[in-house]
């Protein structure tokens, strides 16, 4: 029996971006900025998802490089709004414990 990773191994090129919900934009910036030393990338605000995000990544990042995307919510209805759960609050305090 052939596993999944096998079959999806020609499709899975690199990381393009890897996304983490955040409660407040803003402040979320500022500890990736202060302690990370990653800058913003890119931003904008996505209406139609009901998210304000962010891409960080190093200053001097190669075009194509891994980012990260702060994504967070425009309304307490929005999409992303959903997943800011204890849980996620949890991966976010390990990875900046680390």
């Amino acid at each position: 029996m052939t596993h999944t990773s096998e079959v999806l191994k020609p499709f899975m090129l690199g990381i393009d971006h890897v996304g983490i919900a955040v409660p407040d934009l803003d402040e979320a910036i500022r500890w990736h900025h202060d302690v990370l030393g990653l800058d913003v990338q890119h931003r904008e605000q996505n209406a139609e998802q009901g998210v304000d995000e962010a891409m960080v990544g190093p200053s001097d990042a190669a075009p194509g490089g891994v980012l990260i995307q702060l994504l967070a919510p425009l309304t307490p209805e929005s999409t992303i709004a959903g997943f800011w759960t204890a849980r996620a609050g949890l991966a976010a305090t390990r990875l900046s414990s680390h």
